[in-house]
């Protein structure tokens, strides 16, 4: 699968700050854009606050849809969650690449870290500053696709 499309996860009904959360979260969205990579961003078509009349169901089938069909989930799991969880469990189980991140010195729940160590398709990063943060998750999409191109081009010439 070439490298196309990011799902990004993070707190939503459980932020803290919502608007910042959500202003982060267009940030690592542009930060795709700019390395090649679309993004989805499950509040620009479920938000918690402006789309209440969509039900449980409906929010769940769609995230989980755009999740499962993602090359990559890039999370944010610097605040706790509930939902951020879930994905990453699935994410696991499912095999599907993660990136996650948060502030340098951020407690992060050590069942998460746990769980997340137990993959071969998971990558951690912290970061100071949002510079930091464009910087370094740049190089590690540069590093992905790159790699994504490797894995197409020898599934094709051995097919």
């Amino acid at each position: 699968m070439m490298l196309d499309r990011a799902y990004i996860s993070g707190p939503l009904m459980a932020a803290k700050d919502l608007e910042s959360m959500k202003t982060l979260y267009s940030f690592i969205a542009k930060i795709c854009c700019e390395n090649g990579l679309n993004a989805y961003l499950p509040h620009n078509n479920t938000d918690p606050t402006k789309d209440i009349n969509i039900s449980d169901d409906e929010v769940f089938h769609k995230d989980y849809f755009e999740m499962v069909n993602s090359s990559l989930v890039i999370s944010y799991i610097g605040e706790p969650s509930l939902g951020v969880g879930a994905e990453l469990s699935i994410c696991v189980s499912k095999n599907i690449p993660i990136v996650t991140i948060n502030e340098t010195n951020q407690k992060v729940s050590r069942f998460l870290k746990g769980m997340l160590k137990s993959s071969d398709n998971v990558y951690s990063m912290e970061y100071d500053s949002k510079e930091e943060l464009q910087q370094k998750l740049g190089n590690y999409l540069q590093f992905f696709s790159s790699l994504q191109r490797n894995i197409g081009i020898s599934e094709r010439s051995s097919g």
